[in-house]
């Protein structure tokens, strides 16, 4: 029997990743348009199936054509902008203010990373819930993120 060698691409997943960012960003391949509070999200629906049970289940429920705009009513859009950023980047950045409002919002459109986050916050004290809102999401940010929040 013939042996198998096999390779590894590390860098595969962020170059995939930034590649299809960057289709998202000009508006190519683009198969699918999320309007909140009238701004417009063209996006990539097996992107969108991929990191949201939200979107997951409404494309296996929904039959969606090629043309298709979804209106999604309950998130504000500065916020939503921030979530589809992180299904295309695996980076997050919220204003101190928002991190309660971002995590919410990841829970109800099924985001993994920010329903563990909310999880965690269950699994608090008091004292460190007050903490919480920006101590613990600092944390679990990437390092880019973290400078970044600092600065604020």
């Amino acid at each position: 029997m013939a042996e198998t060698v096999k390779y590894v691409d590390d860098e595969h997943k962020s170059i995939f990743l930034k590649l299809l960012n960057e289709q998202r960003l000009e508006g190519e391949h683009c198969d699918i348009a999320v309007v909140v509070e009238d701004v417009k999200f063209r996006a990539h629906r097996c992107v969108l199936a991929a990191c949201s049970n939200y979107f997951k289940k409404l494309f296996k429920k929904h039959e969606v054509d090629n043309s298709s705009v979804i209106e999604i009513d309950f998130i504000r859009s500065d916020i939503f902008e921030e979530v589809l950023n992180y299904m295309y980047t695996a980076k997050i950045s919220v204003k101190k203010k928002d991190v309660n409002l971002m995590m919410s919002s990841g829970q109800i459109l099924g985001i993994r990373f920010l329903d563990k986050l909310c999880s965690q916050k269950r699994d608090l004290s008091s004292e460190e819930k007050e903490k919480f809102p920006y101590d613990i999401v600092k944390m679990a940010l990437p390092p880019e993120a973290q400078l970044a929040a600092d600065s604020e």
